[in-house]
């Protein structure tokens, strides 16, 4: 009987693709990066509507805090001016409220 001239294929026989990587291989990395890319650019453009709506949504909140600021100024200046100009007549200078604080009485 005669040996093998030829030895058992093993493990380090079979054939791979490692090392031989060329465009052909990659592409599918690129189509891969680009949709993901797509993906976060959406949501970046919705966060920042969302933002920008919020922003402006603020922005109307505090014009209407300032106009009403600026109403209640003009009323106290026309009531304090009122004030004045009666006490002026009645050479009465007005009464300031004083404030004691909580008082509990048991």
């Amino acid at each position: 009987m005669g040996s093998p001239t030829k030895p058992r294929p093993g493990m380090t026989d079979i054939k791979t693709m490692s090392g031989k990587t060329d465009q052909r291989h990659l592409s599918y990395r690129s189509y891969f990066k680009l949709g993901a890319l797509e993906i976060q650019r959406m949501r970046k453009l919705k966060e920042r509507e969302a933002t920008m709506l919020r922003i402006d949504n603020i922005d109307k909140s505090l014009s209407r805090i300032d106009h009403e600021l600026i109403e209640l100024r003009n009323q106290l200046n026309n009531a304090t001016g009122i004030l004045e100009k009666k006490s002026e007549q009645n050479n009465i200078q007005p009464e300031l409220a004083v404030n004691n604080g909580l008082r509990i009485d048991y």
